[in-house]
């Protein structure tokens, strides 16, 4: 992972920290054993900050289930942003 792969992603963690009120640390832990496993008004937050904050449109699932990967995230944003 490159720099700013690395700023993209503790972004993308401090946008979901602020929905879940989980600590970054924690869900850093979390990411590491698989998705975040979020209720349905969380994960439409957190696609929208995530998206407010890149200036971006993720074209995320609104159906269900509602996980968050992190990684995934980063991935779309990083090649958009190219």
């Amino acid at each position: 992972m490159d720099n700013k792969e690395r700023n993209t992603l503790y972004q993308v963690i401090y946008a979901i920290s602020g929905v879940t009120g989980e600590d970054g640390d924690e869900l850093v832990e979390t990411f590491k054993q698989g998705p975040l496993e979020v209720d349905k008004r969380d994960f439409f937050e957190i696609v929208q900050r995530v998206e407010s904050l890149f200036d971006c449109t993720l074209d995320m699932n609104l159906e269900g289930p509602y996980l968050i990967h992190a990684d995934e995230i980063v991935t779309k944003i990083t090649k958009l942003n190219v």
